[in-house]
């Protein structure tokens, strides 16, 4: 007999002290001037370049909202839909390069300022999927005898999938 099942779903997590990169030569206070290896440089250490760090002070959140939607028919059929919300939050999203993440902040003496959405974020997500047992084989419309024909051609099932997000 068909069946129709609604599931509805939070998830969220937080994080704090995460690792983080810092560049120890970062000019005090953010001016004009060059940050280049250069006599009069803005860096402390003008000498040098980057100064990398790697320090507990990243934070990140992450909220989502999901429902899920299945039916299966008593044809073979089976149907799935999926969606969820997020929000994903965070003051560094990588370590190491995410897509286009500067992986430092932008004022060091301020990270927490670079808070705003993760470079990972997704708000919307919907996944269809479908699930169809063939009716070939024993115990199905086609092929009903078993043997060899049943053994290579029965038991198949078509399937598919169609992710949709932002």
């Amino acid at each position: 007999t068909p069946s129709l099942t609604l599931t509805v779903g939070y998830l969220g997590n937080a994080g704090h002290n995460m690792q983080g990169l810092m560049d120890n030569n970062d000019p005090p206070v953010p001016g004009p001037g060059s940050l280049g290896n250069v006599p009069g440089s803005l860096r402390p250490y003008p000498e040098f370049g980057v100064i990398q760090t790697n320090i507990p002070w990243a934070n990140s959140n992450y909220n989502s909202l999901s429902a899920r939607l299945a039916k299966k028919t008593s044809h073979g059929l089976s149907l799935n839909t999926a969606y969820t919300w997020s929000r994903a939050i965070d003051d560094d999203s990588a370590i190491r390069d995410h897509g286009g993440d500067t992986q430092f902040p932008q004022d060091p003496y301020h990270q927490w300022e670079d808070r705003s959405l993760s470079i990972f974020h997704m708000e919307h997500r919907l996944v269809n999927s479908f699930l169809y047992a063939l009716p070939v084989g024993k115990g199905h419309a086609w092929l009903n005898q078993g043997g060899v024909a049943d053994a290579v051609l029965g038991g198949w099932q078509l399937g598919g999938i169609i992710t949709m997000q932002t």
